[in-house]
């Protein structure tokens, strides 16, 4: 991957002509705070704040579901669909956000909403709870325990419809194959739990919810995040499929036209940034000591340099494209696009410069700390004595006595 240095000045100065950039990285303030809002808010909180709409716990309910909302019922058939019917086998659990008609729910919903954008400009709702309630009383979750790939992936319909899939017994053979590592055990002892258990008991606690997304936090955030930046798109856009060129071919996944779509560029940026913001730049010792800079702090130290190219190409390389493989590349973009990603890496440089963060990392100096991938930690002292144990001979230690 490379980035003419030719290209980095002119970018730079673009963005010292004129407040383009500076708009364009507000907005993805606000995309991130959003992102963070409904994944705290909504999913984290599912059991105060979602309902259950349906719930497939064998593999003849997805044919005849027990008592479903007429909402679940339509996201069950959708489910179905979108495996040919595979996912039949597998359990799956159907959320949904409460009527648009309980207004003090989503006024005060509404209020912690701008808590999360405080001092920025809301691009999404335009300050209007009731367009707020409007698109949030629509948002449903749908967990299904069943993906072709073996990884976590989700879709997301401009109806607000978020559908998150995993295959719990991935093979990993799939992995090898693509050269790519296999994920961390993904956790479904909740999904499983109702399967084998029919318990809707569990269920009106929302404990399946919770579990599925907390204790398979760094997958699911990633592609819960990428739908609702999705989801975003669809609000601003008043609820259109058509936000970007490239036609039908930008929805399939195989296409050139998908890689390059805008949307699933900004879809990918988005969690991106978000990952990137809540690592820590230095990883410490049991007594809180600093050992040595985590990938973030590299990327620091490189605007600390002055290394914008540095920062920009790692950004791409370990956030932007993520463990995607080749496919996702920068190179593997249009010429349009490359400089489009470039811009946003570029943006949010900035943005990361004048952090609060980047600030105290420069007040640290943590200059002689080694790189992650440098770091090696010191053996042990095997040079330590030998304890020194009783030598009872070949009769071996004396019985206790029982007496």
């Amino acid at each position: 991957m490379k980035i003419k240095k030719s290209q980095l000045i002119k970018l730079i100065r673009e963005s010292l002509g004129g407040n383009r950039l500076l708009l364009e990285r507000k907005t993805d303030e606000v995309y991130r705070k959003f992102a963070d809002f409904m994944y705290n808010e909504i999913a984290l909180e599912a059991k105060n704040t979602m309902m259950i709409g349906g719930i497939c716990v064998s593999r003849f309910d997805w044919d005849a579901p027990d008592n479903p909302s007429s909402k679940a019922l339509t996201l069950i058939r959708e489910a179905k669909y979108y495996h040919k019917g595979a996912n039949k086998d597998y359990p799956g659990l159907f959320f949904q956000m409460p009527a648009k008609s309980d207004k003090e729910f989503y006024y005060n919903l509404f209020k912690k909403y701008q808590g999360y954008i405080q001092g920025l400009e809301d691009v999404i709702f335009d300050n209007d709870r009731s367009t707020f309630r409007y698109f949030l009383s629509q948002f449903t979750i749908s967990i299904v325990a069943f993906s072709d790939s073996g990884d976590a992936a989700g879709t997301m319909n401009s109806s607000g419809d978020l559908q998150i899939y995993y295959n719990p017994a991935f093979d990993p053979n799939w992995y090898e194959k693509r050269g790519r590592p296999p994920p961390p055990s993904f956790t479904y002892a909740s999904l499983i739990y109702v399967a084998e258990h029919q318990s809707n008991n569990l269920l009106e606690k929302g404990q399946p919810m919770q579990e599925f997304v907390v204790k398979n936090a760094d997958d699911v955030r990633r592609v819960f995040e990428h739908e609702i930046t999705h989801y975003v798109n669809a609000i601003r856009a008043g609820g259109r499929d058509m936000r970007s060129k490239g036609g039908m071919d930008q929805f399939d996944i195989q296409k050139q036209a998908y890689v390059d779509s805008t949307e699933e560029i900004q879809a990918r940026l988005i969690p991106g940034q978000n990952l990137f913001l809540r690592q820590h730049a230095v990883n410490m010792d049991n007594q809180g000591m600093p050992q040595y800079l985590t990938l973030k702090g590299e990327m620091l130290r490189d605007i600390k340099k002055g290394d914008r190219q540095s920062f920009i190409l790692k950004f791409i390389k370990h956030y932007y494209v993520a463990g995607k493989g080749e496919r996702y590349s920068y190179d593997n973009h249009s010429e349009a696009n490359k400089q489009r990603l470039m811009n946003r890496s570029y943006e949010f440089l900035q943005e990361v410069q004048q952090s609060q963060e980047y600030e105290n990392f420069i007040k640290n100096n943590y200059d002689k700390l080694p790189n992650y991938s440098e770091f090696d930690p010191p053996l042990p002292d095997f040079d330590e004595e030998e304890p020194e144990y009783p030598d009872f001979g070949e009769e071996g230690p004396p019985l206790p006595d029982f007496d």
